[in-house]
Parts: C-alpha cells; structure tokens; sequence
C-alpha cells in the first residue's frame, strides 16, 4: 500500500500504482463521463504509451516515473519552455517492471 498523501472524512488520497489501472481505464474510457473532455481513452495494441509534459509539471512526470515509464527525451518547445516526453512499452507495462 501506498503512502497516504492527505486523509480526511471524506478523503483518501494516494499516489496511483498499477493496481489502479482497471478502475481509472473504466472512467477514462466511458463516452458519458468524458464527454466535455476531447476524447475518451480507448485501450490500443500500440506498442507503447508516451507522456509529452511541460518541464515544470512535476506532479504529471512524477506519476508518469511511478508507473514505470522513462524519461525519453526533452526538447525546447516554444510554448512550455522545455516539454518532457516520457514513456514505457507495452512489453515494460505488462511485466510490471
């Protein structure tokens, strides 16, 4: 089990880890839930699942680092500053390294 981050009444909040992806897949995925959203997640056979994020966005590469995937590349992007691009191949994913 995962260190709890904050607890209240109501509240139980965690870092995510890999048992959560069925449940997350679930909402993700519904058209209803991610309809204000511009798509709704769809599981693929790609062989792979990237992360492009702005460089200051330590909570998005931090979850990305905590489900295994690696720091693939940064580059300058106009926009962000500098955008990290994450990721881990399926073969990573299902072994759960």
């Amino acid at each position: 089990m995962h260190e709890c981050i904050i607890e209240t009444k109501r509240l139980y909040l965690r870092e995510m880890n890999h048992d959560d992806f069925d449940a997350l897949y679930k909402v993700l995925a519904d058209p209803e839930i991610m309809q204000h959203y511009p798509y709704a997640f769809a599981n693929t056979d790609y062989p792979a699942l990237y992360s492009y994020c702005k460089y200051t966005n330590i909570g998005s590469y931090k979850t990305a680092e905590s489900i295994g995937m690696h720091l693939l590349k940064e580059y300058p992007n106009p926009e962000n500053v500098i955008t990290r691009v994450s990721v881990i191949l399926r073969a990573e994913y299902s072994s759960g390294r």
